[in-house]
């Protein structure tokens, strides 16, 4: 299904694809308790904010990432970077431009830690780069 010269079934995907990098990244078997750490949150904070808004925060997260993905595969559609390495190199572009960069503010005004930043960046980073590759194979 083509809405906006953009596969839908591919953005769905995509978006559930970058939904999961966000829960392996974020996951205690990688980098949940540097998470924490880094943000001050306890565990038990963690848990006492997930039982209270679980399914609206999993859906706003959710939709998210369909709209970003959504507005990944417009922008490859708008350059015509619709093969593989062109989506890449698109959801690069993006990535540095609209979310490394601006992201940069939490550090130097928020005076965020730099490793919050890089750990938060670099989820960003994969999931758009997988988000990508399942664009990128639905043209």
């Amino acid at each position: 299904m083509i809405f906006a010269g953009v596969n839908v079934l591919g953005v769905l995907a995509g978006a559930v694809a970058a939904w999961i990098v966000g829960f392996v990244w974020y996951s205690p078997q990688v980098f949940l308790k540097r998470w924490l750490k880094l943000t001050g949150i306890t565990e038990k904070e963690m848990a006492e904010n997930m039982k209270k808004s679980m399914a609206s925060t999993f859906l706003i997260m959710f939709l998210s990432a369909v709209v970003t993905v959504f507005v990944l595969a417009r922008l490859i559609y708008f350059t015509g970077n619709t093969t593989l390495f062109g989506s890449l190199k698109i959801a690069f572009c993006a990535w540095v431009g609209f979310m490394a960069m601006p992201g940069l503010n939490s550090v130097l005004m928020e005076k965020k830690p730099k490793e919050l930043y890089l750990l938060n960046m670099g989820h960003f980073l994969v999931a758009l780069l997988v988000s990508a590759i399942i664009i990128g194979l639905s043209w």
